[in-house]
């Protein structure tokens, strides 16, 4: 079978059809034609012919089937700005990537996929912050230039001694990512939003352990691995995947992407909620 899959909320202009995020839509037969496909949030109208091979779509195959992604072009705000630090000058350039330069050195070079601007930077410390507002506010901490969290946040508290910043990573286990900042310390690390009781089904075992991976939750993901496949050293879980910031299910499978690219794609077998083997199809 062959399935469109959009990854934002889209509709086809040509037939009217909605189109919701990550669901499968069959388009078996369809005409060697082109199509306009636009986003309810402001995106980019984008043209595709499902018949051919189009680079406006990424096509993946996995078990007999195919894929079809259609990913987000991103209207967003483009903006440079620049200040000088001291003996450092900085420039950020902002666009579908979040660029941050020191004395000509990139240190940052993050997709946002949202439009943001610039608020302001502060000196705290040892550390360097600086802020950026949009639907989601955008922070980054800095030490020289070392580049220690740059994220969205969902809740701050912002204090004269100490600064949080917590990232809602909207996973399976409810997942938070904090970032807390004191003037001589600087600490980042994951709590859990809510107290309920995992009660793992086969099906989602693999969904799991992806969730944990882009975490960083390591030890969970060990956690989830038969006795031959756990390591010693649960950070190396990261080494036997490439590097990817979002995935979308397919059976026990997953197709991996990094900045809205097909980074991967993966199999996993599971016998007894536990994960005995993944394999990389590509």
């Amino acid at each position: 079978m062959k399935y469109l899959v959009s990854r934002f909320h889209a509709f086809c202009l040509e037939t009217k059809k909605e189109l919701l995020p990550n669901v499968k839509y069959c388009v078996e037969n369809v005409d060697n034609s082109v199509q306009v496909f636009c986003g309810f949030n402001g995106e980019i109208p984008i043209c595709v012919n499902m018949a051919e091979k189009d680079v406006n779509i990424i096509s993946v195959e996995f078990d007999n089937d195919t894929y079809l992604f259609l990913n987000p072009n991103i209207n967003t705000d483009t903006c440079f700005v620049s200040f000088r630090l001291g003996a450092d000058d900085f420039s950020i350039s902002i666009s579908s990537n979040l660029v941050l330069s020191i004395n000509g050195d990139c240190v940052l070079d993050k997709f946002i996929a949202q439009s943001i601007k610039y608020s302001h930077y502060e000196k705290f410390g040892d550390y360097i912050l600086i802020y950026f507002f949009g639907k989601k506010n955008l922070a980054v901490v800095l030490k020289n230039k070392e580049v220690l969290f740059a994220d969205f946040y969902d809740e701050a508290n912002i204090g004269k001694e100490e600064k949080y910043f917590m990232t809602k990573l909207n996973d399976i286990l409810n997942h938070g990512r904090v970032a807390h900042i004191k003037p001589k310390h600087f600490e980042k690390y994951l709590v859990y939003l809510d107290e309920n009781e995992l009660k793992m089904k086969h099906d989602f075992v693999h969904l799991v352990f992806l969730d944990c991976l882009l975490a960083e939750n390591y030890k969970y993901c060990n956690s989830l691995l038969c006795s031959d496949l756990q390591q010693k050293n649960e950070d190396f879980i990261k080494e036997f995947f490439p590097d990817f910031d979002d995935y979308y299910a397919v059976d026990f499978g997953a197709v991996l992407f990094k900045k809205n690219t097909l980074a991967g794609v993966c199999k996993f077998e599971i016998n007894d909620l536990k994960i005995t083997n993944i394999t990389h199809l590509c």
